[in-house]
Order: structure tokens, then C-alpha cells, then sequence
């Protein structure tokens, strides 16, 4: 903290606090020093300290432009003689010069006012390149320098695009917005059309949000910049890009992310990681990249918390989506989060609950579902691979029915309509009584794979069956046997009434051969059974 002294500054020109420890430095512009035979300003001397050490500081620093004679060094350290507790040094030439050689647009940026006619003079940026490539790089970097002096906590970076001037101005250390805030103006600058524009604007300039805002000419004509003075724009029309800057160190930094219940205990948690951190007028900004998959952006202010969870589904796999549809679930329900950082932690309550957004919630719970039937059915198969873009209503049947074979139901097989059989040519008793009935029980086990996109899946040796089969093909197949031509004949047996066969997985029901086979409705939502499939022939 700095202190204007023209009325007294009460001991203090600069106060550093670390904690409870205070660090004063007393300013005093003596050029040609404080020797014993300046007595009256050794007695300004001493009554700045007299004055400051009611702060109780723990050190006090007199920084003056010279370098200290010994007699100096010693009239400064005996005033601490009745308080041996505290640090006494004097900061002079050869410390200060030695600071400010590490940060040389400071100097730049006092004596900016006295070059300004040098350069008018000179006129260097009408200059002809001779040098070519090499000049202009050496002319380019002169003039950044140049523009580097405009401001000690924002610096200016210049670049031409497609014959457009663009200015991106940047903090130069991260107490640049508290120092010298960027200010302006507007006079009904949004419109009614610019809802959308203000909302962003909003969120970017009054919390830091990772966001990056575009204000078209028709917007900016209307704003004024107040502050700094350098940074008033052109009178042309211009288009201003806004966006936040990262102000902190922990950028990429692994974080935990934990969900609180109303009494403030922690319902989940999850890993993270920290993408962005901004910080502006109203409060500030977190982006948090969870489970790989989804950016958690928190905008927090005095009124509480705004959450905005952004989900990329492509090529989540069953446990992915899952875990991310579980965790928006949590995002709606509970009010309350923290965010731990190594020792740090943050807690924020959520003024209310997140808008419901009914489309949203019927489609996630659609994807959960579905990732839950295909979790069981790779693990079953042992074949994994992501939940495919686009999924089929035949396939997504296929995936239901399999899973709830897995899980020893007996279903109603969608693809199975008809079994063909053909003839070796004997006419044996068997046969005979088949044909000759109008509808018979008939059971067929078959090893079957399942295709779901270009993934193939092996389910296993499954029994199908129905107990009201007919012989599409009787008197053709009668006909055939009659005459000596059954080797070859096919033998088509479609179930009564144009229904599917029934199928189990016999592996998945041990000890349950006694139950009825009753078929489970596939519990879809939407599809309530095979006679909403519509197939070529139906």
C-alpha cells in the first residue's frame, strides 16, 4: 500500500503486510545525502520513524537516491537501539538500480514524455527498409519496446491481418486489474437484437469468464474508454474482441471436485482439473475439466453461484457416460459445492436449483439406459467399444434383448421370424406326423453373433422356440416327398399368427428349467413390442 504524503503520511510511504508482519519504507529524495551536516534532514528522518513505529512494524527501510556514507548508515541504525526486535537497513543507489534492471520499462516509461519529440524528429517509421527482413524485425521490436512504455501494468501488442490493425492489450502481472482497472461507458450500447452479445459481455467482464465476446462496430461506437487515458480507440469504426486472462499459477493444476447435500455433507466427488481462472467486476471464474469429458465452468459473485456444465458425448463409452450422466444428475439435485486444491479449499452454496431442462433430462436418461444394457452386453461378450453416433431402433432392440438374455429372461426375439429347414431326402415316421398336423411346438438352438455397427458381438448358443409353429411350404414339401424329390426341399416354419420366436440363454438360467417361459416386455421407451417394428415383407 502507497500513501500520498503531500499533507503527512504519518511515518508510512509504503507499507508491505505479509501476514501480521508490516514492512514500512520511508521515501526521503536527499540527492546529495544525510550527513552530519544536514541537520534538518536527519531530524526529518527521525520523526518519520518516531512516527511510523506506532504502526509496530517489524522492519523499516529508508530508501534514498544516493549510496550511504558509514556516518549515515550509523545515524539509521542507532535509532533502533531501544527496540532490538526490529529489521533497520537503508535501500540506496546500487540496491534500486539493481531492482530496476529487471524491469526496464519502469524506466521507459518516466522519461517516455522527454523522448516524444525525438521521435517526431527522427520520423523512423516512415524510414526505407535497406536491411530488408532484418531491419524490419529490428524495427518491429523497437517499436514494441516503444509501446511497451505506454503503461506500467498493461502491455500493447500490435499485428496486421488482411490489412487490419489489431491490438491486443494484456496485463502485464496479475495486479494489473486491481492497479489501473481498464474502465468505460456506454450509452445503451446493447440493444434489443443484442441480447446474446450483452449476456456473454456480462459474464466475461464481470467475472473473467473463459468466454471470448466479438463487439461489432455498431456496439463499440457507443462505448467510451475512461481509463487508461492511452487507451482511447480511433474515431474509424472497430471491432472490439473481449476476453479474460488466466490469473493464476495453477492453471492444469489436479483439483477435487466434491457435491454437498443441504447439510453441507459431501454426497460425491470427483477429479479435476483446472483449465481456467479468471477474475472481474462482480466476482470471479473457475473452468473445470472433469472425468475427460466435461468443462464445468463456475461463475461465483456475492448472490452465490452460477453453474454451466458443457458434455462431449462423442465416443463415450458405457462407464464414461454413465459416470458423466450420474454426475448431471448430482449437478441438478444438489446445492452446494467444493472445490479442494492441495491444501486449499473453496465452498460456495448455490443460491437455486439449476434450471430443468426436461429435453435434456429425456435424453440423458435415453443414454443411460442404453449405456447401461450395452455395459452388461461387452462384458458379457467381452468386446468393447465406444456407444456408436447413431444408433438404429432395430439395433438399440437388439442391444435390450440381450442384455436381458444375459441376465436369464426369456424375450421375444425381434430377428427371429421364420426357421428353414432342408430335407436329406428320408421320409421317416417323424416327419410324417408333422406335416400332417396344422401347427406344431418346435425349439432350435443356434450359436449367435450380434453386429452393432462394425462391432460383432457372441452371445452364445441361444434356445429358440414357440409352441404354435406352421409349415409355410406343406403341400409343396408333401408334393416333394411324394414324388422322391425331398433331398434338398427346404422346410419353411413360421410361428402362429405371424409372431416372433421366443429365446433364452440357457447358460444364464441354471436351475430354472422348471419355470414357465413367459417372455419380458423389451421396457423400452417408445417401442412397447415387436409389432411396432416394421420390416421389409411385413
Amino acid at each position: 500500500m502507497a500513501y500520498d504524503g503531500r499533507c503527512g503520511d504519518g511515518g508510512v510511504d509504503v507499507l508491505v503486510r505479509q501476514g501480521t508482519r508490516l514492512r514500512i519504507f520511508q521515501l526521503k529524495y536527499f540527492r546529495d545525502g544525510f550527513g552530519s551536516d544536514h541537520s534538518k534532514r536527519r531530524r526529518q528522518i527521525k520523526n518519520s520513524f518516531t512516527a511510523a513505529m506506532q504502526h509496530d512494524p517489524a522492519e523499516w527501510i529508508l530508501v534514498i537516491p544516493t549510496n550511504p556514507t558509514l556516518g549515515e548508515e550509523k545515524f539509521v541504525l542507532d535509532m533502533g537501539q531501544d527496540r532490538p526486535e526490529l529489521e533497520l537497513r537503508i535501500m540506496g543507489r546500487q540496491q534500486l538500480d539493481s531492482h530496476l534492471s529487471r524491469f526496464l520499462d519502469l524506466t521507459e516509461y518516466f522519461v517516455r514524455d522527454s523522448l516524444l519529440h525525438h521521435a517526431k524528429a527522427f520520423g523512423q517509421e516512415k524510414a526505407l527498409l535497406l536491411g530488408g527482413l532484418s531491419d524490419l524485425i529490428e524495427r518491429t521490436r523497437a517499436l514494441a519496446g516503444v509501446a511497451d512504455t505506454l503503461d506500467l501494468d498493461w502491455g500493447v501488442d500490435t499485428a496486421m491481418r488482411d490489412g487490419v490493425v489489431v491490438h491486443t492489450v494484456r496485463p502485464k502481472h496479475e495486479r494489473a486489474v486491481r492497479k489501473s482497472p481498464i474502465s468505460f461507458s456506454f450509452d445503451q450500447a446493447f440493444g434489443a437484437a443484442d441480447a446474446g452479445v450483452k449476456k456473454m459481455f456480462d459474464r466475461v467482464v464481470g467475472f473473467g469468464a473463459s468466454e471470448e465476446v466479438v463487439l461489432p462496430p455498431e456496439i463499440t461506437r457507443r462505448l467510451t474508454f475512461t481509463n487508461p487515458d492511452w487507451l482511447a480507440p480511433p474515431p474509424a469504426p472497430y471491432e472490439l474482441i473481449v476476453r479474460s486472462v488466466d490469473l493464476t499459477d495453477r492453471i492444469g493444476a489436479e483439483a477435487t471436485f466434491h457435491l454437498l447435500d443441504d447439510e453441507g455433507n459431501r454426497r460425491s466427488s470427483y477429479r479435476a482439473s483446472i483449465v481456467h481462472a479468471g477474475v472481474g467486476s462482480r466476482g470471479y471464474s473457475l473452468d473445470l475439466r472433469l472425468q475427460d469429458d466435461t468443462m464445468l465452468s463456475l461463475l461465483v459473485g456475492e448472490t452465490g453461484i452460477d453453474l454451466r456444465a458443457d458434455f462431449s458425448p462423442h465416443r463415450w463409452t458405457p462407464t464414461q457416460a454413465l459416470q458423466t450422466i450420474a454426475f448431471h444428475r448430482n449437478l441438478v439435485e444438489l446445492r452446494g459445492c467444493e472445490l479442494e486444491v492441495g491444501e486449499h479449499l473453496m465452498t460456495v452454496q448455490r443460491a437455486g436449483a439449476l434450471t430443468h431442462d426436461g429435453e435434456l433430462t429425456e435424453a440423458l436418461s435415453d443414454i443411460e439406459l442404453l449405456a447401461e444394457d450395452l455395459d452388461v452386453v461387452q462384458r458379457h461378450c467381452r468386446t468393447f467399444f465406444p456407444i456408436p453416433a447413431n444408433i438404429s431402433a432395430a439395433d438399440r432392440i437388439d442391444i435390450r434383448t440381450a442384455r436381458l438374455l444375459i441376465e436369464g429372461h426369456c424375450v421375444v426375439y425381434r430377428g427371429m421370424r421364420a426357421f428353414t429347414m432342408t430335407l436329406n431326402g428320408r421320409y421317416d415316421p417323424s416327419l410324417k406326423e408333422i406335416l400332417a398336423k396344422s401347427d406344431v411346438p418346435l425349439r432350435v438352438d443356434s450359436d449367435i453373433d450380434m453386429v452393432i455397427g462394425k462391432n460383432r458381438l457372441s452371445l452364445g448358443r441361444l434356445m429358440f422356440f414357440h409352441t404354435r409353429v406352421n409349415i409355410e411350404n406343406r403341400d409343396e414339401v408333401l408334393a416333394a416327398l411324394e414324388a422322391g424329390r425331398g433331398e434338398g426341399q427346404e422346410v419353411r416354419f413360421v410361428p402362429e399368427n405371424r409372431e416372433r420366436f421366443r429365446a433364452i440363454l440357457p447358460t444364464a438360467r441354471p436351475g430354472r428349467d422348471d419355470e414357465p417361459l413367459i417372455p419380458t416386455p423389451w421396457g423400452l421407451p417408445g417401442i412397447d413390442g415387436p409389432e411396432l417394428i416394421q420390416e421389409p415383407g411385413d
